[in-house]
């Protein structure tokens, strides 16, 4: 199996506030081009402008449905790699979406998002 890739990626994060932050800045030391947004219903059009590479989706929002956000954008026009940040969960759901604690450290965050990419 190869490795993943390294280079550098757009990303957008779908999150609240200060875990989107978090993990911006986590991925911004990777050297990827990091794109925000607390609203899950936004996703898909902002992921499309961006021509995302991967997104990165905590389940917690208060607002929106981010797992149905999600499903829309693994499974849409454009399918994008998706990264969901769960509260306990580490692997993939039924779905094969890839998942990881939002508590992750930044290199594991890291390398699950480097994972995503094609």
């Amino acid at each position: 199996m190869d490795a993943p890739p390294t280079g550098p990626a757009r990303i957008l994060i779908v999150a609240r506030p200060a875990l989107g932050r978090r993990v911006e800045a986590a991925l911004r030391c990777a050297g990827h081009e990091v794109h925000r947004t607390p609203d899950p219903s936004a996703a898909d059009a902002l992921a499309a402008q961006l021509r995302a590479q991967a997104v990165v989706i905590a389940l917690d929002l208060p607002w929106g449905d981010a797992l149905a956000a999600a499903d829309r954008l693994r499974n849409g026009e454009r399918p994008v790699p998706v990264l969901l940040l769960v509260d306990e969960l580490h692997g993939s759901d039924e779905n094969g979406a890839s998942r990881l604690a939002t508590g992750a450290q930044a290199g594991d965050l890291q390398a699950a998002v480097a994972g995503l990419i094609p």
